[in-house]
């Protein structure tokens, strides 16, 4: 369905005010070409186009809409009507019959979207109610500092763990607060956690120290502190992309690496034993062969994070039940970043380096196991829901 989406009101101050790095003006239109927009038109009242698209989409310059809602009022039906007006939200959704009979009107002040609604009556017109989503008027500073509290207030997941929601996320967000308001990509934040926390990690590790575990293990612990922020910056300016989404994945697994291989150096300064040299091969090799797998399935997927087989995992066992993926979903917190880099760092605080290397080189192989064994049974499940919604 080919619409227009018309932006209509105090354009000039709508591309004046910021919020989360963004003016409202260019927060609107980047959410709705995100949902799929094509034509989106931004106008002072009554300036319309002299030939409009058979439907268009009025929405008020001086809000900002949840990107859900956007994708809403793209597959909303008029079924013969010439306007729906949406409750409570200033969007109308209006045919080209309507837009004809405002133009020949000629009116030149007051609001469009109000005039709209004071015609209503004269013409079909049905309302609509839309579930589960949001929109926030913007007027003045204090919508402004409300809606980016808001906002920030989004970016916490239901599904962070509990180490990453209570601990981790409230740091991010406040760093990512002021590094929406710069012109810092995610992807350069990405890097720039890469180089000054991961690059380091291998050097402490290969002290063979108390002092230089500690130091490995809280460069490791801050590197998934700061991992939030370039996702953060991303959702909060709307510059989510996908090579984004896999460059952020990939260097998660470089750090992986980075960690192990000075990790069983360290050790192996230490002890003066070969064996932890033999156990940061084999949790290399472990690693690799995960992100294979994973890489496979979520290309599959057109994702770039291995949280799909995740989220596809716990789907298909929350119809299945069972002992064995009951038992898997319990220690599955336990695999997410943001609670083993803080379980570690509370180790090295201890002097139990030899405790890390052990969890690092036996975990990824449990974790490896389980793909393994769950692979098939989920990727089958996809495999059924996709031809489902052919």
């Amino acid at each position: 369905m080919s619409r227009d989406l018309i932006i209509v009101g105090d354009i000039e101050k709508a591309n004046q005010m910021r919020l989360c790095g963004l003016t409202v003006l260019e927060r609107i239109i980047k959410s709705a070409k995100r949902a799929g927009f094509t034509q989106v038109f931004t106008i002072n009242e009554y300036q319309f186009k002299e030939n409009p698209a058979n439907e268009s989409i009025f929405i008020d310059a001086n809000a900002i809409y949840d990107r859900s809602l956007f994708k809403t009022v793209q597959e909303l039906d008029l079924n013969g009507h010439d306007v729906i007006q949406l409750a409570d939200a200033p969007i109308r959704i209006c045919s080209s019959n309507l837009l004809n009979q405002l133009k020949k009107e000629n009116k030149t002040s007051g609001s469009i979207i109000d005039h709209i609604d004071s015609i209503s009556s004269s013409v079909k017109t049905t309302k609509s109610e839309i579930q589960n989503t949001w929109w926030k008027k913007i007027q003045n500073k204090e919508d402004v500092s409300l809606t980016e509290k808001f906002l920030n207030q989004r970016q916490i997941k239901p599904t962070d763990p509990f180490v990453s929601k209570y601990f981790n996320r409230p740091i991010s967000l406040f760093i990512s607060r002021y590094l929406v308001r710069t012109s810092i990509t995610p992807n350069q934040i990405t890097f720039g956690i890469l180089v000054l926390f991961g690059f380091p990690i291998p050097y402490f590790f290969s002290w063979g120290s108390y002092s230089g575990f500690l130091m490995g293990a809280l460069f490791y612990h801050l590197a998934s502190v700061l991992d939030g922020c370039d996702g953060e910056v991303a959702r909060l300016k709307v510059m989510e992309s996908p090579f984004g989404e896999w460059l952020d994945t990939m260097t998660d697994m470089v750090f992986h690496v980075i960690f192990i291989v000075g990790l069983s150096f360290g050790v192996y300064q230490q002890t003066k034993e070969f064996w932890p040299i033999i156990f940061g091969c084999i949790s290399i090799v472990t690693i690799f062969l995960t992100i294979f797998i994973l890489a496979r399935f979520s290309a599959a997927e057109s994702r770039g994070t291995f949280d799909v087989f995740d989220q596809d995992y716990k789907k298909l066992t929350a119809k299945s039940g069972g002992f064995f993926n009951k038992l898997i979903l319990f220690f599955h917190p336990i695999i997410k970043r943001a609670n083993y880099t803080f379980l570690f760092l509370i180790l090295a605080i201890l002097g139990q380096a030899v405790g890390i290397l052990y969890l690092f080189t036996f975990g990824p192989i449990v974790q490896l196991i389980f793909i393994l064994l769950s692979y098939k049974k989920v990727f089958f499940a996809r495999k059924s829901r996709l031809t489902t919604e052919i």
